[in-house]
């Protein structure tokens, strides 16, 4: 079982739930019947909708 802080590749559902693709992702912790991790990616303009998070390109004006 991974520890929290482990790097692992797992398959991601969509937020849609209309499909899925492997992914790397960070463990954060494991709940009864339920794993909590973060994906990692490199598209710093990837944002959530109705996410207040800046990059920090939006924060620099």
């Amino acid at each position: 079982m991974p520890e929290a802080g482990d790097v692992m590749i797992t398959r991601v559902r969509f937020a849609d739930n209309e499909g899925s693709r492997i992914r790397p992702a960070l463990f954060l912790f494991e709940e009864p019947g339920n794993i909590v991790i973060a994906g990692i990616t490199t598209n710093s303009r990837m944002k959530k909708k109705g996410s207040n998070h800046k990059s920090r390109r939006d924060c620099s004006g």
